[in-house]
């Protein structure tokens, strides 16, 4: 009579977790599909202020992932080099190959300073091809500054004093 019983419970149980299951799996409820988040176009038309640093390098990696350089990523990067904001490492070595071969000597300063800038902080390791760049961009920036007091200049020996004191020497002393 136990075993009867036990048998008939668990047959009960069985029961009722099989109309629970087949309950959810057939229910008309539609299920709710959650967007993606904002494009590109929509962060670039109200204003990348409104994201944090975390989505506006989401809106990079996808512009670069999808080859969408100038519509995209460009004019996204060009809004984080002139409100300073936090770009990602990967990015701003982007932003020195792409704004060199473009002629983008503003935004090219500004994304060669970050670069190293990021670097010298220790978020990035001091890397012979950096050390290369430094050299390079030191020795345009001594040929192309007007005054002393560029302020690319300083920058550049800023950033030479931090990295490299065998460059710093070389240039500035």
């Amino acid at each position: 009579m136990k075993m009867e019983k036990r048998i008939a419970g668990g047959l009960v149980g069985w029961i009722f977790l099989l109309a629970l299951f087949t309950g959810g799996c057939m229910s008309t409820r539609n299920a709710v599909v959650v967007g993606s988040g904002p494009t590109c176009e929509e962060a670039l038309s109200t204003g990348l202020d409104r994201y944090s640093d975390h989505e506006v390098a989401k809106f990079l990696d996808t512009g670069l992932a999808e080859g969408r350089i100038s519509e995209c990523w460009m004019p996204v990067m060009e809004i984080c080099l002139q409100e300073n904001r936090e770009v990602p490492h990967r990015h701003l070595a982007e932003a020195v190959k792409v704004y060199n071969q473009q002629r983008y000597e503003v935004l090219f300063h500004k994304a060669v300073y970050r670069y190293l800038a990021h670097v010298a902080k220790g978020k990035a390791p001091y890397r012979p091809e950096d050390r290369l760049l430094l050299e390079s961009y030191c020795s345009v920036i001594i040929n192309s500054a007007e005054t002393v007091r560029d302020r690319n200049l300083g920058q550049a020996q800023a950033l030479c004093r931090k990295l490299d004191q065998g460059l710093y020497r070389k240039f500035f002393q």
